[in-house]
């Protein structure tokens, strides 16, 4: 409408076919349109620009009837965007902000399948260590998969899910947080929702190094003459993360119960539920205390205990068994890092949700 506007101007201000008028104006109107173009809103400031050269010299079949043809234009566009709507409401209704309020809350059930299977890879490894000293063919016999004895397989499309998760919520996130709000619903929390969608890419990056670190000692548990075998690293990650999906699965089982639709958002008087659910999640506060104990009892007993030396090439042939390289001391010592930091986000996350839950309206 301010292209047709200004066309109108150049054409009363300098009537008849002038080149000399038209192409510097329409010169003039792109550069300023361009210059203000806002990342956020491109396409406006585009069709603008692209559409003044077509005002100006009107068309052919108008015989350059500039006065005549700006207003056909705009009554194409009006119904361009009648078309639009009708589609976009009628046919194909989708909100960005029901999207935002659906993957953020789809989050903690993904995220404690993760933590179950990283549980279930952590305790085979552990049983694995335990029972091939007396089993030869324990991978095959017991386990039953010689190829992927871990599940890490399983633990990698669960990730990958995690990503796709955060990377959508992202990609809906300024769309959900611009969309225009008639009333019928509460509006977005910019602070909170960008706050959460940020935690989220963090627990994502934490579980892709949880991810790696696991393969790395999955291959340090299948050399028999490792000694990390000899160690108690097996069996405090797998009680870290017993105790992970432990508390995963009750913060879980109370955000599904507050938001019966699946979506982050007021329904049916649940502010008081909302916020419960959402602060059951500060407990991961306590579980990093308690990992964080047994993770240096541990690795001050695993320096004292054994001589740290340098190996050569791959860490996973280590072949003395009282011999430590460093290379194994910093993936145990890493690996429990990434999980403490997995329970911290996880525990920032919640406090973005109780911070939605608190903008509530109150239940009567």
């Amino acid at each position: 409408l301010l292209a047709a506007a200004y066309a109108l101007l150049v054409t009363d201000l300098f009537p008849g076919n002038l080149d000399t008028c038209k192409i510097p104006a329409i010169a003039l109107f792109t550069f300023g349109v361009i210059y203000l173009k806002d990342s956020q809103h491109a396409y406006k400031y585009t069709y603008a620009a692209t559409s003044i050269g077509s005002m100006l010299y009107g068309s052919v079949k108008n015989d350059f009837n500039i006065a005549g043809y700006i207003p056909k234009r705009i009554e194409l566009i009006f119904t361009g965007v009648v078309i639009f709507t009708f589609v976009e409401l009628l046919l194909f209704p989708r909100s960005s902000r029901r999207m935002v309020e659906k993957l953020s809350l789809k989050f903690f059930p993904v995220l404690q399948d993760f933590t179950n299977q990283a549980t279930i890879c952590a305790q085979r490894m552990k049983t694995f260590i335990a029972d091939s000293k007396e089993h030869t063919d324990y991978v095959e016999a017991l386990l039953g998969d010689h190829e992927d004895p871990f599940q890490l397989e399983k633990l990698t499309a669960l990730h990958g899910e995690m990503k796709s998760l955060s990377n959508k919520l992202k990609k809906e996130l300024d769309s959900g947080l611009d969309e225009p709000h008639v009333g019928f619903s509460l509006k977005l929390n910019p602070k909170a929702f960008r706050g959460l969608s940020r935690q989220i890419a963090d627990c994502e990056v934490q579980a892709i190094l949880i991810l790696k670190s696991f393969q790395t000692l999955a291959r340090y548990y299948r050399n028999e003459r490792h000694p990390l075998r000899h160690t108690a690293w097996p069996e405090l990650h797998a009680e870290i993360l017993r105790d992970i999906a432990r508390v995963s699965g009750t913060c879980r089982d109370k955000l599904v119960a507050a938001y019966p639709d699946g979506r982050l958002r007021p329904q049916g008087g649940n502010a008081v539920r909302a916020v419960i659910a959402a602060s059951s999640l500060r407990e991961f506060q306590d579980v990093r205390l308690r990992a964080l104990a047994g993770w240096s009892d541990i690795y001050a007993s695993t320096i004292e205990s054994s001589a740290v030396v340098h190996v050569p090439g791959d860490a996973s042939t280590t072949s003395d068994d009282e011999e430590i390289d460093p290379v194994s001391i910093m993936t145990i010592s890493i690996t429990t890092t990434m999980i403490l930091d997995l329970c911290r986000s996880i525990q920032l996350a919640g406090k973005h949700v109780e911070d939605i839950a608190h903008t509530f309206p109150a239940s009567k």
